[in-house]
């Protein structure tokens, strides 16, 4: 008899309706037991359990199951459960979704009394959240309290501090989470009060709003005032002669040679368009049309339009020239571009004499043997072994008859004992050697820049050999 009842009384509840789930780690246990209770727990296959929790999953949560819809229907509807609890009802997940919500929002405003009440039934809702799922550890720390405490209002984070410290004083430990959520729901329980809820708590910063409303309306009417009577006093002044009419009505004006005109204009910081103010510009003249010069028609004044166009047009030619001396400053012959390489004065002689020559020498980057030229070894004095060699170059590639001797390199700047003498046991020294002589730099390049002033430099370039 009572199975019987309590059928009757299934049947007669009102039909209920669930809400989506879209991937909030938040709302997920409310949807599976809601779900549970009315599909999941049910006799029905598992191929209409699997279509229903399809058809109520939204967003990233039907993302991640959608590929079940393919398997077998007793498979799939088992592998989306699965996926749904690792993807959004993990422990960890829900732990950390709750923290981040209370911990992480905004600063409350003072007398935002329904603010104060979803922040204090958020920290309830985590509360009761975490301690069912045994989790109540991850939020029980002074630091995260003290970090909601901080979004509370001012006279609230002094509320707390004072429990806070009794409490320690009383027992010698802090208020756990469960003290803290009990004094939220006390404080919001207060400022929702249907009766004295409604008294607003004045506060420093909105006596100060009163204040400041109260001193910008004054201060307003005094600019308004002000502003009316410049206004009038500039209703009827001549910039030219100071007489009691417009500029642009003065015969002196207009006698002013059209260049003259503008500059006393300019000077004056007058607007282009009327010549009459000087408090707004052309964009904000009041005066209508523009330059009654048949076939111009632009913003500026009649008076002014030959020194404008002539300006324009002085503009126009300047840029023209100095583009065709651009033009022609990028055009110079090949011939008389210099190329600066890195190249130095050295010293040099042949392994175990004595006596040195100047000559220079290049750091080549690209090159990964020593070369010289056999006019450096006439110099020198010195024989050597005949090779052959092959050399790799961008435009060829072949075998050369070389001769391999062993110098002796130093600089020719600083103190003669400071000087690093470079011992070179394998120069290969070829006969036609490339000319570098005009990639040399010399004092005469570097005069001019401040910056290499300094640098010891030659005072004239030979042959590189």
């Amino acid at each position: 008899m009572l199975l019987q009842q309590k059928m009757v009384d299934a049947i007669k509840l009102p039909k209920t309706s669930l809400k989506t789930f879209s991937g909030n780690p938040l709302d997920y246990w409310v949807f599976i037991k809601a779900f549970d209770s009315t599909v999941g727990q049910s006799t029905v296959e598992d191929a209409d359990k699997l279509n229903r929790l399809l058809e109520y999953c939204t967003g990233k949560a039907e993302k991640v199951i959608s590929p079940c819809a393919i398997m077998d229907p007793s498979k799939g509807y088992k592998e989306a459960r699965k996926l749904l609890k690792r993807r959004f009802g993990d422990d960890h997940v829900i732990s950390n979704a709750w923290i981040k919500k209370i911990v992480e929002g905004p600063v409350l405003k003072p007398n935002k009394a329904d603010e104060l009440q979803d922040l204090a039934d958020d920290v309830q809702c985590c509360l009761e959240t975490l301690n069912a799922m045994n989790k109540l550890a991850e939020v029980e720390s002074q630091d995260r309290t003290v970090r909601i405490s901080k979004r509370l209002p001012i006279c609230l984070q002094t509320r707390w501090r004072k429990v806070a410290c009794t409490t320690v004083d009383n027992t010698g430990y802090y208020p756990d989470f469960k003290k803290f959520t009990e004094f939220l729901n006390r404080v919001a329980r207060e400022a929702n009060d249907p009766i004295y809820g409604k008294v607003e708590i004045p506060t420093k910063d909105s006596k100060f709003s009163q204040s400041k409303q109260k001193k910008s309306l004054s201060l307003a009417a005094e600019a308004s005032a002000d502003f009316k009577n410049d206004a009038r006093k500039k209703t009827r002044k001549c910039f030219t002669c100071d007489g009691d009419h417009f500029t642009s009505e003065c015969e002196k004006f207009k006698k002013m040679k059209p260049s003259v005109r503008l500059e006393t204009v300019k000077r004056h910081k007058l607007c282009f368009n009327c010549v009459n103010y000087d408090n707004h510009f052309v964009k904000d003249c009041r005066k209508r049309g523009g330059c009654s010069v048949a076939g111009c028609n632009r913003r500026h004044s009649e008076l002014l339009h030959e020194a404008v166009v002539s300006a324009h047009q002085k503009q126009a030619n300047d840029e023209k020239k100095t583009k065709e001396e651009a033009k022609s400053m990028t055009c110079l012959a090949p011939e008389k571009i210099r190329y600066a390489l890195p190249i130095v004065p050295v010293k040099v002689r042949g392994k175990g004499q004595s006596e040195y020559i100047h000559t220079f020498a290049m750091l080549d980057t690209g090159c990964n043997r020593t070369f010289c030229s056999t006019s450096l070894l006439d110099k020198l004095g010195v024989s050597g072994e005949a090779v052959a060699m092959d050399v790799d170059t961008i435009a060829q590639r072949g075998s050369t008859k070389v001769i391999k001797v062993s110098l002796e390199a130093t600089g020719t700047f600083g103190k003669q004992k400071r000087r690093k003498l470079v011992q070179m046991p394998n120069v290969y020294a070829i006969e036609n050697f490339i000319k570098l002589k005009d990639s040399v730099i010399i004092k005469e390049d570097v005069n001019d820049i401040q910056h290499l002033k300094d640098i010891p430099v030659p005072s004239k370039a030979s042959e590189v050999s």
